[in-house]
């Protein structure tokens, strides 16, 4: 969210994107998320860390994400952990994690409301990772915004609910799903194959 935002302040990117979707997005913190604490206060010098066995510890942070435990499947813990096996992630993500305070930044807010492009915030109304006042706040802050809260919900609602989060960014870019599948709206007279 705070790169997609970031992009927006550079007046050639303006000119080229028409809409914005922010899902449970980074950007703009009443409060630092606790896990940014965590990790920017461990080091990826530390033993334990570098002994932690990925699945547990992205058993963990899933269980932060999802507000329905049930919904975080073997497969999704194995896709997740199989990145922080890659050589280097952990660093990386520690080095993120640092960087992620840009946000609050008073010059970062300004030009924030300054952004017109037509923008969907999508907010899992349960998420526990970034609150759902920072939704409220980016509403605010974007002029040109509409606000989807999606009920029983946590951080990723693409994954936790794909469907609905499907259907209302079909809804945004005017498009309409078919069992499934996004297809362009037209205006087909009736009975003509569109």
């Amino acid at each position: 969210g705070a790169i997609s935002l970031l992009t927006l302040f550079d007046d050639k990117m303006k000119e080229r994107i028409s809409r914005l979707v922010l899902v449970d997005s980074a950007g703009i913190f009443h409060k630092l998320p606790d896990f940014i604490d965590d990790i920017t206060s461990a080091s990826p010098e530390n033993r334990i860390m570098k002994l932690a066995d990925e699945d547990l510890l992205v058993s963990i942070v899933l269980k932060q994400v999802f507000f329905d435990p049930g919904k975080i499947d073997d497969e999704a813990v194995k896709e997740y952990s199989s990145i922080l096996r890659i050589e280097k992630s952990k660093e990386c993500l520690y080095a993120a994690a640092k960087q992620i305070a840009i946000a609050n930044l008073r010059s970062f807010h300004d030009k924030v409301r300054e952004i017109s492009v037509k923008t969907l915030i999508m907010w899992g109304k349960e998420d526990v990772i970034i609150d759902l006042i920072d939704a409220l706040k980016l509403k605010s802050d974007l002029k040109n915004s509409e606000l989807k809260i999606l009920e029983n919900c946590g951080h990723s609602p693409q994954e936790e609910m794909p469907q609905e989060t499907a259907e209302i960014l079909a809804n945004f870019l005017g498009v309409k799903m078919e069992i499934g599948i996004l297809a362009k709206e037209t205006s087909a007279p009736a009975g003509a194959d569109a």
